[in-house]
């Protein structure tokens, strides 16, 4: 099996349990893509605690809202960097679920 479609299973395994409000699968999520997630809002953001709050801010959008995960086309990854992208330091509230 090759590292592209076991990414995709874990990917739509992951959405799924998301979606499910499973708090473990965000937790696996972070494990798993935080640290390439925070190095891209570093080159995004103007300082570390901002790159952090961006980072955060990501995650707790997936939370949110984690029908985002579904284009099992777009890797997690990216998916989560264009978020930092698009709205650095905010998030977008969507549902009125909180983090665990």
């Amino acid at each position: 099996m090759s590292a592209t479609i076991r990414s995709r299973r874990w990917h739509a395994e992951i959405a799924s349990r998301l979606q499910g409000g499973d708090s473990v699968a965000l937790m696996e999520l972070y494990d798993a893509t935080s640290a390439i997630v925070y190095a891209y809002a570093l080159r995004a953001a103007t300082s570390g605690d901002d790159a952090y709050r961006a980072t955060r801010d990501a995650y707790l959008t997936v939370w949110q809202a984690p029908q985002i995960l579904e284009d099992l086309r777009v890797p997690v990854e990216v998916r989560l960097a264009s978020l930092i992208k698009s709205a650095p330091g905010q998030v977008t509230k969507t549902q009125s679920r909180k983090l665990p």
